[in-house]
């Protein structure tokens, strides 16, 4: 049930209702730590961290992301690692502080590329599909900060990941007909 309530948390995130998308975030967060489950309890924070976000309420989403780190740092949950200094680094711009935004993306980038790494080749480009968005976050800091050659590493990294997989591992991408109808 805690489950199916993060799911509907996060689709009323999407809808703008981040009030009501709380209220449910961290009822399954009470239900997760009630039985005891760090994987629920940190997507919990996760939620309830972007909803405090959303909500404008800083202090709050710093606690939250904290429990969010402490929580996938301690019971080794590396794809909320990278989601958690995602999160800190937005923080640290709604603060103005875009020095700590820049370490936090950067941490997130490290923990990304670290849980990439581990993957089997093949599963890779779809894993860091939709996680972009860190990158496009810190080309963008870079950018409005005219640091334009850190801008273009950031960029030239995340578009190559893929490239740099195929070139290591020399990937046979030849399309070869299976039956003869399909030449």
């Amino acid at each position: 049930m805690a489950d199916t309530d993060l799911t509907i948390s996060s689709v009323l995130l999407q809808q703008n209702q981040a009030s009501e998308a709380l209220v449910l975030a961290q009822l399954a967060g009470d239900v997760f730590r009630a039985y005891d489950f760090p994987l629920g309890q940190a997507r919990a924070h996760l939620l309830a961290a972007q909803c405090f976000l959303k909500l404008g309420q800083l202090e709050q989403a710093s606690t939250s992301i904290a429990n969010l780190l402490q929580n996938a740092t301690t019971h080794n949950l590396p794809t909320l690692i990278h989601k958690g200094h995602h999160l800190q680094g937005i923080l640290a711009i709604h603060q103005g502080e875009s020095d700590e935004a820049i370490a936090a993306w950067h941490d997130g980038i490290e923990a990304l590329e670290l849980v990439c790494s581990r993957l089997m080749l093949e599963y890779r480009t779809e894993f860091t599909e939709d996680k972009m968005q860190l990158y496009e976050d810190i080309v963008d800091l870079y950018v409005e900060r005219r640091q334009f050659t850190e801008a273009l590493s950031f960029a030239e990294r995340a578009k190559s990941r893929v490239l740099q997989d195929l070139l290591a591992y020399r990937l046979d991408l030849r399309i070869e007909a299976h039956s003869e109808g399909d030449q």
